[in-house]
């Protein structure tokens, strides 16, 4: 009786070990992912920007269009509001609100969001969001070119890094009698691809 009692408490003691283990395991997996993040950021180097932190998306704010993205960093993490969002080179967002361990992040997509841009030929506009679900490349004078599939970047005025790509042209629209032409523009990271 004596070596059965002994053998329930050593397993039981097993059980506990493993439990633990596992729970080091999930804490390690997490740690390694956000390593290769940050190892992925280090290898598309911009100048002038520093990497503060890692972050994940945790949901959307707010009710219809998804143009208000939750990370899961904070004033904690050292995230201020401004900041910029990036994935490799392609901007996401810019931080608007702070908490202390979740962050609001306006998407390009928001309507209130307003970029310099340039193609990658350098006729220039003003990225904007619409309906906090698509966007469009407006005031490109009519003696620029604009052709479907060519990149847009951030052209580095009103305080935006220079050459952060923010997306593709997909359709342009030039009526001849206007001043200005204007081009539906594809994201290069759509929302859905913000994996939660």
């Amino acid at each position: 009786f004596t070596e059965i009692g002994s053998l329930r408490s050593s397993n039981s003691s097993l059980r506990e070990e493993n439990v633990l283990l596992l729970a080091q395991n999930t804490v390690l997996k997490k740690l390694e992912e956000e390593n290769k993040s940050l190892r992925e950021q280090l290898r598309t180097p911009q100048k002038g920007l520093t990497i503060k932190a890692t972050a994940a998306p945790i949901g959307f704010s707010g009710l219809g269009a998804e143009s208000i993205l939750l990370i899961d960093r904070g004033k904690n993490n050292r995230i201020e509001k401004g900041d910029f969002v990036v994935v490799k080179n392609i901007l996401i967002g810019r931080v608007v609100e702070v908490n202390s361990r979740v962050s609001s992040v306006q998407l390009l997509t928001d309507p209130d969001t307003k970029i310099p841009v340039k193609t990658d030929t350098g006729s220039e506009g003003i990225l904007e969001g619409q309906f906090g679900s698509s966007l469009v490349l407006t005031n490109v004078s009519q003696d620029q070119v604009l052709k479907e599939g060519q990149l847009l970047l951030t052209s580095g005025k009103n305080e935006y890094p220079k050459d952060l790509v923010v997306g593709r042209i997909k359709k342009v629209n030039r009526i001849e009698k206007e001043f200005f032409q204007k081009a539906e523009i594809e994201p290069l990271l759509a929302n859905k691809d913000l994996s939660l």
